[in-house]
């Protein structure tokens, strides 16, 4: 598969959920600009779609057309990534939901030791499950610009990562005014090469919110961070930093918050077909269901494995933990497991299951949902 054809596949799956994706859609080329279409269409019972106590179970019907155009230069690459997916529910009391998505990037390698990346995009959410207002839609559209510059060789001792971010998240169907709001990030780090695998990382986040309505909220974050990254060491890639965050609110009345952070992704190859992947982290999110902000940690462990002849597998499990504070504290855990046949270069047909569980201190916010999905996608 040529590399960047696999971007598409992680394009769409920004909004798509499935098992994996072996699919190898091939590319229409115009005179050196390359168009890759794909097309997901699934069929998913949910026994519980709005994600509460005793919810109401539905079948959905699901379509979900992607494109990616690449364009290459000398040492340059730009892309363009969309996709929607439309759901459409049988209960006869939900409403079909709409997302889409839209992404440029241009990549501009200008030397070997100077790289930019400049991104922008538009991706417009629909939710019926964890609804801010019960019983209602959680409605979003973010718009974001940002670019990150790389400075050093890969082989240099040192290297210089830096970027920027500018978010704007409104509501798309006039409620949740109250989370509107406008945010920029930074970030800079320096990596320092220990060996041709391993490099020490020194990691500064910074984060600025501005909310729309809700001044109350108007913060900034800050984490420092320190760690490693690897590469293809001991069969495993991947990195692990360590630090501290906080949130400082600009309304004296609002207590300001302290954790420690940390980011840890390690995927462990032990055969060439077979990979289990472990992430954890730890941050301060933005406030949610009336608490000023949320100390938020994911534990995730997935294992791949390719079984040959066109069958490929996963099995999962995750552990979230939401500590709004001063209003409620959930732990959701989720296991599943999926399969999927690779038909054909261009088809792909895959099979899922998933189960999640939410404890509380609230039981009202308890609830228990299972989803069946069966995916069919198509490429070139």
């Amino acid at each position: 598969m040529n590399k960047y054809n696999k971007h598409l596949i992680t394009a769409i799956a920004l909004i798509h959920s499935g098992t994996s994706y072996a699919l190898d859609p091939a590319a229409i080329d115009f005179d050196g600009i390359e168009v890759t279409p794909a097309l997901e269409v699934s069929g998913t019972y949910d026994d519980n779609y709005q994600a509460i106590k005793n919810g109401p179970d539905s079948w959905i019907t699901t379509i979900a057309p992607g494109v990616q155009i690449t364009a290459y230069g000398d040492k340059t690459l730009y892309q363009l990534k969309s996709g929607i997916k439309h759901d459409m529910y049988s209960a006869s009391n939900a409403k079909d939901l709409t997302s889409y998505f839209v992404k440029g990037t241009g990549t501009f390698n200008f030397d070997v030791r100077n790289k930019l990346d400049i991104e922008a995009g538009l991706n417009r959410t629909e939710s019926a499950a964890n609804a801010y207002v019960p019983g209602t839609i959680n409605s979003f559209k973010q718009t974001n610009i940002g670019a990150s510059y790389v400075y050093g060789a890969p082989s240099a001792t040192g290297n210089i990562e830096l970027g920027v971010n500018h978010v704007i998240y409104r509501s798309d169907n006039g409620l949740n005014l109250d989370r509107e709001r406008d945010s920029n990030a930074y970030r800079a780090a320096f990596l320092y090469k220990v060996t041709d695998k391993t490099k020490l990382v020194a990691e500064l986040n910074g984060s600025r919110y501005d909310y729309i309505t809700n001044k109350a909220l108007n913060s900034t974050n800050l984490s420092y961070l320190l760690g490693a990254q690897w590469e293809a060491t001991a069969k495993t890639t991947g990195h692990a930093k360590i630090g501290s965050e906080t949130k400082d609110f600009d309304d004296a009345n609002r207590k300001n918050a302290s954790l420690t952070t940390w980011e840890v992704s390690v995927d462990w190859s032990p055969l060439t077909y077979s990979t289990v992947i472990f992430t954890t982290n730890q941050k301060i999110d933005e406030g949610s269901y009336g608490a000023s902000y949320t100390d938020t940690t994911n534990n995730n462990l997935r294992w791949k494995h390719d079984w040959g002849r066109g069958y490929a597998s996963q099995v999962y499990l995750s552990n979230r933990t939401d500590d709004y504070k001063g209003i409620r504290k959930d732990t959701t855990n989720s296991v599943g497991a999926g399969i999927t046949y690779n038909i054909r270069r261009w088809a792909d047909i895959a099979f899922d299951y998933q189960n999640s569980n939410r404890t509380s201190t609230d039981n009202a916010q308890e609830y228990n949902r299972n989803i069946f999905k069966l995916t069919f996608t198509v490429g070139l």
